[in-house]
């Protein structure tokens, strides 16, 4: 900065953010910004907590008002408040006393790398106005608080130094690397920007195989903002290899698939809230790399969704939205057949009918248990149609530290729509604790073993039994999704859960929970219950091998929702001299939705010793599911017309015919005396007609 040049705010910068501003679509969102620069951040903040990283937030609405209306109030309050935080006696620390108590060898944490960034942003916008001696100033004390402390944290080998799947590693290297840019003449700079661009790759790198992230969503964009805005500067300089990596092609499509269709926030698991958006200026940044690089259906795409966070934060939107977005490229909506997405790096499948308002989202949770924003959540599902969030997760809950040190109600089992076994929560191998990340040295983890599609049907298997160890010999949850053509929502959804106990001779208690927003009405004890939304209704028709009952909890408020606990019991008590047989249980639940005021769905239900078999009548349509009981070996089922030697089969037909096939694990299927599925072996498979 010592010969003037300017990385992030140059002239053709400048003139868009004066373009955007003037935007209707940015204009509540310019005023908050003149407000908080006029009269400070209207945050309070704790007195017991550090003030360094509150005053830094008025940098930013101070820098952007300044390049934007030139007034020299603007430039003489942000010149001022950057020196306050940047002087030696500055209030407070750049470490949040939080994360102080809970690292305590640690000399640097995120809000280390907030204020830095904050303070160069502040730093390239008041340049002009700043002398030597007070550039020199800056400079120092952006050595001594930001790069010495990270370079010190990183060379001690700090949890988070090498965690390149965790928000941290990614925004502290960013933080790190960005300084350096501004302060080449000092002895560390080099070295600090070498490391902090090898970890940064290494972060994009980690994202691999589809650009998805371990910690959901809202971290995820957290994670990668801060790499954009490092990429960004590093490139301006010529140094362009992190902006050149293959990640950020495939970036979009995270966030997209699991974009919920009431458009008002991402679907949560791990510690992602249940609504609300954030980091909408990441969608314009990525949109305007994609129109570089001529990839123009996924830019234009990029800026729909920024558009649509604008569209419903309004105000609350981030001020670097301002700098980012190029009017030049028109907003488009997706368009992606099928709208179904396996992101195998965390096992997680999320399958839709679109994204128009009415349109649907499925999401099947897999991965590990291993991080510390995980919850115990796996095998977990939700779904939501239009505005009805009908099976649903409560998020995340504030941060304390019992949230941290302790499984509390949004983190643990029971709060998510999965199997609990005793009560119990599953395995958590994780814990946090000081500097490092303590783990049992166990795994917990649900894994996608299959996963086929096409566009009207999804058939997916999970094994999820290393999170259930402690009580389980095995657990795997298979998914059958199918829809009807030209439909906004899936006509069935079918769970189907093998379940081994060890222990035969303990009573054990399988419950599977089915969380809601909606009203709920328990239709028949035995396994029949009704949600209720606004627009859609969702039947849930539970069948167990065991005997089985439905219960409903009260509405509980639990991580900010107000939700209501659907539970299908089956208790397994031994009543059979073969404790192997009796050791096994299997759960069916079938998720019918159907259009509020249509006629309920006819559900019939045939159940024997060696199979569980239902019929859905709907208008014309039927959907037959046969499922041996466990204790089958060599399954020959027949029942409703169909015969097949799969351990599970689903038939849709309609007066056209058949419609679509899914088989588990067979090798033939016939309707009414006509084979029409045969292979030479047992497999699985998935078919609909347009295939």
């Amino acid at each position: 900065m010592s010969n003037g040049e300017r990385l992030l705010f140059t002239a053709q910068d400048v003139e868009r953010l004066r373009s955007n501003a003037r935007d209707p679509r940015f204009r509540l969102l310019w005023a908050e910004i003149l407000k908080n620069a006029n009269e400070g951040s209207q945050e309070s903040s704790d007195p017991k907590d550090d003030q360094a990283l509150p005053l830094s937030r008025r940098l930013l609405p101070l820098a952007l008002a300044y390049l934007v209306e030139k007034e020299v109030r603007y430039s003489r309050m942000g010149k001022k408040l950057l020196l306050e935080i940047i002087s030696a006696d500055a209030p407070g620390t750049w470490m949040a006393l939080t994360h102080q108590r809970q690292h305590p060898t640690m000399v640097s944490d995120l809000g280390t790398a907030g204020i830095t960034v904050k303070s160069i942003l502040g730093y390239e916008a008041f340049a002009e106005v700043l002398t030597t001696t007070e550039k020199e100033q800056i400079e120092a004390g952006l050595l001594a608080k930001a790069i010495e402390l990270i370079l010190c944290d990183t060379e001690r080998g700090i949890w988070w130094a090498r965690a390149y799947n965790s928000n941290w590693c990614s925004v502290m290297y960013s933080a790190l690397g960005l300084a350096a840019l501004y302060l080449k003449s000092y002895q560390k700079s080099a070295e600090a920007l070498e490391r902090a661009t090898e970890k940064a790759g290494k972060v994009l790198d980690a994202a691999d195989p589809q650009g998805e992230g371990v910690e959901g969503v809202g971290y995820w964009l957290y994670n990668f903002s801060s790499v954009a805005l490092f990429a960004e500067a590093l490139e301006r300089t010529g140094q362009g290899r992190l902006k050149s990596h293959r990640f950020w092609r495939k970036a979009l499509d995270f966030p997209l698939f699991f974009l919920m269709p009431d458009l008002k926030g991402w679907a949560p698991f791990s510690d992602v809230g249940y609504v609300g958006f954030g980091h909408e200026d990441f969608f314009y940044w990525l949109a305007g790399y994609l129109w570089d690089l001529g990839e123009e259906k996924q830019a234009q795409q990029a800026q729909w969704l920024g558009d649509k966070i604008i569209e419903e934060n309004q105000e609350k939107t981030n001020p670097m939205s301002l700098f980012w977005r190029r009017d030049e490229i028109k907003p488009r909506f997706p368009e992606e057949e099928p709208a179904h997405r396996f992101f195998p790096l965390i096992h997680t499948a999320a399958l839709r009918t679109g994204w128009e308002k009415n349109s649907s989202l499925f999401v099947f949770k897999g991965g590990s248990a291993d991080s510390p924003h995980r919850h115990l959540d796996l095998a977990g599902v939700i779904l939501s149609i239009g505005e009805d969030r009908l099976l649903a997760d409560p998020g995340k809950e504030k941060y304390s530290s019992r949230y941290w040190t302790s499984i509390t109600p949004p983190v643990s089992t029971p709060w998510h729509n999965t199997l609990v076994v005793d009560g119990a929560n599953q395995r958590d191998p994780y814990t946090f604790f000081g500097d490092e990340n303590k783990r049992q040295g166990v795994l917990s983890e649900c894994r996608m073993k299959e996963f086929l599609q096409s566009r009207r049907a999804v058939l997916l298997s999970a094994d999820a039994t290393s999170a259930y160890s402690d009580q389980l010999r095995s657990f795997r949850r298979h998914v059958f999704w199918v829809c009807d053509e030209e439909a906004s929502s899936p006509s069935l959804i079918v769970l189907l859960d093998d379940i081994e106990a060890r222990d035969t001779e303990i009573k054990r208690d399988f419950a599977f929970h089915y969380h809601t927003p909606c009203d709920l009405e328990i239709l028949d004890q035995g396994g029949t219950a009704l949600i209720r939304g606004k627009q859609t209704d969702l039947l849930v028709q539970v069948l167990a091998s065991s005997d089985c009952s439905l219960d409903v909890s009260e509405p509980l408020q639990i991580g900010g929702v107000t939700l209501r606990r659907l539970t299908a019991h089956a208790y397994w008590i031994l009543r059979h001299p073969d404790f192997e047989e009796t050791s096994r249980v299997q759960f069916v639940t079938l998720l019918v939705p159907y259009v509020k005021g249509e006629n309920r769905p006819k559900v019939l239900v045939h159940k024997t010793s060696d199979l569980l078999a239902a019929q859905v009548e709907k208008g014309n349509k039927l959907r037959t599911l046969l499922f041996s009981q466990p204790r089958v070996t060599r399954p020959k089922l027949e029942v409703f017309g169909i015969t097949t030697d799969a351990r599970a089969c689903l038939v849709c037909q309609n007066r056209q015919g058949l419609q679509a096939i899914l088989v588990l694990n067979g090798s033939q299927v016939t309707v009414e005396g006509q084979r029409i599925f045969s292979a030479r072996r047992h497999e699985n498979y998935c078919w609909t007609k347009e295939d």
